[in-house]
């Protein structure tokens, strides 16, 4: 299995955080006017907003929490399982 850096803010995380202080989806949908259908992509199936709703996103975490943007939670390696096929067995 080979290992490999890609930090990346993950945004379920995000959402924890924000869920910790009280905030549910439809608030954040209500205060952004993100489609809560986006939200739910964002948290449940790591999808990755556009810059511009991230960084809207992550200013309202930010707000919210009272984190800062050092402490944007990360995930930063992935797993990558080379698969190779026996061009003799297809």
């Amino acid at each position: 299995m080979d290992y490999r850096a890609h930090p990346r803010i993950d945004w379920f995380r995000i959402f924890a955080d924000l869920k910790a202080v009280g905030i549910s989806i439809d608030q954040i949908n209500a205060d952004l006017k993100i489609p809560r259908s986006t939200l739910l992509g964002w948290k449940n199936i790591g999808a990755e907003p556009k810059f511009r709703d991230g960084e809207l996103f992550l200013n309202y975490w930010q707000q919210k929490t009272g984190n800062d943007f050092d402490h944007v939670p990360m995930v930063g390696v992935i797993k990558i399982r080379k698969i190779v096929r026996n061009p003799t067995m297809a």
